[in-house]
């Protein structure tokens, strides 16, 4: 596997940036371009909108309608950046900018893509005379992916994704768990790969008559003994099922199946004291209340959080930033992806 030690290298990468309509109407633009442009992002090209309640529905994985009316009541400008790490650089300097204008949690002056999808759909909304295709290195943390079995097929297909992205967790079936594992292995022996890999198994329970999926990770190589106790298609006991996980190695997050109706904040502080590592936070049933406050709730009590449904799609073309991936894989393996690019002013 590749030595986690050596530096990524810089990625040269698009990203898209949107003024909401009260950064518009305040006529913010400038003095957030300028914040911008002092971290090496070339402007490519920005337009301007008035969404429909159609179009926002369409392009935007909240949809409640308090967001809706507002991203539709005025302009929005969508503007195309392109350089060393935009996307990290984008989703850092939008958490700042906003906690340094004092925004609300819905008025909040920018938007910037949480997923991959949510980028892919909005790259084609606003720019689809533009092939904006330079995407991170990281693969999004729920690309599922389904892999031949035969070795040869395997192998191709491997050697297709590397090309795309330096690091990729995988959701794979639980009953081939093992021997995808085995076949991850015989590639990397193999090949000398050189992308960074965690693997993952999905499970079905309920907390307190409130549905939970949890999503567990688990190192490159784990092996699980008792793999067919992995395989119910459902788990009654959601403690239990957590003490099967940690006790296989594995570290499990927390996904609740559809709206967050009901959730109280006691569960998650219950479920974390019984060793869930985390939660998977955006899903394109969420709205945006529901995603910050997991957001507060699990980032609050010193977990990690990760993507989605929002952010399935093919491995590699499209994926998430640095510090979403990095939070999984140090956790997972005690040790940092070394880099060269991080400018520790961006680091919130």
């Amino acid at each position: 596997m590749r030595d986690i030690n050596k530096p990524l290298t810089n990625s040269d990468e698009h990203a898209i940036l949107l003024l909401k309509p009260d950064g518009f109407e305040k006529e913010m633009l400038p003095e957030i371009m300028g914040i911008i442009s002092k971290y090496g992002l070339k402007e490519i090209e920005r337009r301007s909108f008035n969404l429909s309640y159609h179009e926002a529905r369409d392009i935007f994985i909240h949809t409640h309608k308090l967001f809706t009316d507002y991203i539709t009541r005025s302009h929005v400008v969508a503007i195309l950046l392109y350089g060393k790490n935009a996307v990290h650089k984008v989703r850092l300097l939008k958490t700042k900018i906003r906690k340094y204008f004092h925004c609300e949690d819905v008025e909040n002056l920018i938007h910037s893509p949480d997923s991959g999808m949510e980028y892919l759909i909005q790259s084609r909304t606003f720019f689809p005379h533009i092939t904006a295709d330079k995407f991170p290195q990281f693969s999004d943390f729920y690309a599922k992916v389904t892999f031949p079995c035969e070795t040869h097929l395997f192998s191709q297909k491997m050697l297709n994704l590397q090309k795309k992205s330096a690091a990729a967790a995988f959701v794979l079936p639980n009953e081939r768990f093992d021997k995808i594992q085995d076949q991850f292995h015989n590639f990397i022996n193999r090949n000398d790969s050189k992308i960074h890999i965690t693997t993952a198994m999905e499970y079905y329970t309920v907390y307190k008559e409130y549905k939970f999926k949890v999503v567990s990770y688990y190192p490159l190589g784990q092996e699980i003994s008792n793999l067919s106790d992995h395989c119910n298609s459902f788990y009654p006991d959601l403690i239990e099922l957590i003490a099967l996980i940690k006790d296989s190695g594995g570290f499990p997050f927390v996904a609740p199946v559809k709206h967050l109706f009901g959730y109280k904040s006691e569960y998650y502080e219950a479920l974390r004291g019984a060793g869930v590592v985390g939660a998977i936070i955006y899903h394109p049933s969420y709205s945006l209340e529901e995603t910050t406050f997991l957001l507060e709730e699990v980032l609050g009590k010193g977990g990690l959080v990760s993507g989605g449904s929002g952010g399935i799609l093919s491995y590699g073309q499209v994926g998430v930033s640095f510090e979403l991936f990095h939070g999984l894989y140090q956790n997972i393996y005690k040790k940092s992806i070394t880099t060269d690019w991080i400018n520790p002013e961006l680091i919130l």
